[in-house]
């Protein structure tokens, strides 16, 4: 593996999007075992300051979030070509809104409340999907 490549699989970054503070510190208690860097924003608009300077390898947002909702911040960060997995994490989200989500590509939505171990698992599948993407860019 050449060092670009190992240094890629290496660096995890979480962008963890929520306007209350206890459920980022919350997502960010949840995903400390994946050993990644974590960095939680309270809007929308900050997610998109950190995504353009920072390279992220998944994003877990909730819909409702202050500025834009989580639909609008997946195509915002789309039109900037970032590539980046994305999962809605919501408890009031309808199926046709769910099904928009994911018709415009993002990779999961979460219905809240949810166990710690389904955001987990669903986080490490989001990472390992970037990792292949990374890969496949490389190979």
């Amino acid at each position: 593996m050449n060092n670009d490549l190992q240094m890629a699989a290496d660096e995890i970054t979480l962008l963890v999007v929520s306007s209350h503070s206890h459920l980022r510190k919350n997502y960010s208690k949840i995903l400390s075992p994946l050993n990644a860097t974590i960095i939680a924003v309270s809007d929308g608009f900050e997610a998109l300051d950190i995504l353009r300077n920072t390279k992220i390898t998944a994003v877990l947002s909730d819909f409702h979030i202050p500025g834009i909702d989580g639909i609008e911040l997946f195509l915002r960060i789309k039109e900037l070509l970032f590539n980046v997995p994305f999962v809605i994490c919501s408890s009031h989200i309808n199926a046709k809104t769910r099904e928009e989500a994911l018709k415009v590509g993002v990779m999961r939505v979460i219905t809240k409340p949810t166990h710690k171990i389904e955001i987990l698992d669903v986080i490490a599948e989001a990472i390992e999907k970037r990792q292949h993407q990374i890969l496949q860019f490389f190979c």
